[in-house]
């Protein structure tokens, strides 16, 4: 007659054990610890016998997802972050999410009133944790509690559909109307020109700053390109002699995908700083080394708006929550582009937007009308 039984282990854990035959006619007394109420365990142990029954056997894994011990969410959420870089997710991003992950459980602490060293069970996700975590992170910033609650919310849909790898997660809703708080909208702003960047520029090389920096920004205000997209750039992507640069990395999985080759501006290759950096050393690795010069260049925007009447609101508009000191630059280029009649999938291309480009393939007509755009583009004020 199939049975089990039930030992209390205390805490919260129960031992289930039952006999069973195996395949070469021995008898096995297999047992499995299940965590949760007295009502867990027994249903647990008709869940058992049914199968003892029905199958002449039991086995536990069939059942780990939801008897074993609730998983961390703070193992979760780090897990989730590295499975979307893994899927295509782009290292800043990831890095920023990883950052997000430490706070949010600072956050769930706070408001669950668990002790910082004690563990953060999976089951904690449900709509009150939300609403709790929502002024908490609010303190933080005006965009945080959208930001951040959207990384614990992707990271709870990813955990629910592995129930194995993360027993005990809750089914997450459907709709995310109510968990997360909507974002703020970004309203019209104005673009600098590019006598703001150069007034910038002249700052920063006032200020001393590296070269590697100083050239960094130097080739964001002729290419348009994004502060990654910059810092990324190996001398083997650059064609000194055709005047191009294969521009590898991108902010989309579509851009990353449609590696492009850009010309470079004849007033940018006439810049000193940057023929002395492509011409010292092998070509090899990356033409620039420099992590992210956010702060510098902010400072500079700083000065020039101080001591050169650069209006602040070109690089930190007022209906925006952060400034934009790196893509004030990319902004003056665009709206250069498009002061000069650049044709619209021209400064598409250049920059690296997905627009209504001249086919699939980049043609020829739309090369030269790219090298025209860049060679358009007046040189550096130093003065």
């Amino acid at each position: 007659m199939a049975s089990a039984s039930i030992e209390d282990k205390g805490g919260g854990r129960w031992r289930i054990r039952w006999r069973e035959k195996r395949a070469d006619g021995r008898w096995t007394q297999p047992e499995t610890t299940v965590h949760g109420s007295a009502e867990d365990a027994e249903a647990y142990r008709l869940v058992v016998i049914r199968d003892l029954r029905e199958r002449g056997h039991h086995d536990p894994a069939t059942h780990q997802a939801r008897y074993a011990p609730p998983a961390t969410l703070l193992d979760g959420m780090l897990a989730y972050v590295a499975a979307a870089e893994a899927d295509g997710l782009r290292a800043s991003s990831a890095a920023t999410y990883r950052a997000t992950v430490p706070l949010l459980a600072e956050g769930i602490h706070e408001v669950t009133c668990i002790a910082h060293t004690a563990p953060l069970p999976v089951t904690l996700l449900n709509r009150r944790l939300f609403d709790a975590l929502k002024p908490v992170l609010a303190r933080r910033g005006k965009t945080v509690p959208h930001a951040y609650l959207r990384v614990l919310w992707a990271a709870w849909g990813w955990m629910a559909d592995d129930p194995v790898g993360w027993p005990q997660t809750p089914p997450r809703p459907s709709a995310i109307r109510g968990y997360v708080p909507m974002a703020t909208p970004y309203g019209r702003t104005v673009a600098p020109t590019l006598e703001h960047a150069d007034a910038c520029l002249r700052r920063l090389r006032a200020r001393r700053t590296s070269a590697d920096t100083l050239l960094a920004v130097v080739m964001l205000r002729y290419t348009g390109l994004r502060l990654r997209q910059v810092t990324g750039i190996a001398r083997e992507d650059l064609d000194v002699s055709a005047g191009t640069l294969l521009v590898r990395h991108g902010k989309t999985r579509a851009e990353r995908a449609e590696m492009r080759t850009v010309p470079l501006a004849q007033a940018l290759r006439a810049e000193p700083i940057f023929a002395s950096a492509v011409s010292s050393g092998a070509r090899q690795g990356l033409l620039l080394r420099c992590s992210s010069p956010r702060s510098t260049v902010f400072a500079a925007w700083e000065d020039a708006s101080e001591l050169d009447g650069v209006p602040r609101h070109v690089w930190a508009p007022p209906n925006r929550i952060n400034a934009r000191p790196e893509h004030a630059f990319r902004a003056a280029f665009q709206a250069q582009l498009t002061a000069d009649k650049v044709p619209g999938d021209v400064v598409d291309f250049l920059v690296g937007h997905q627009g209504d480009l001249r086919g699939t393939h980049y043609g020829r007509d739309l090369a030269a009308d790219a090298r025209a755009a860049v060679d358009g583009l007046p040189p550096i004020r130093w003065g």
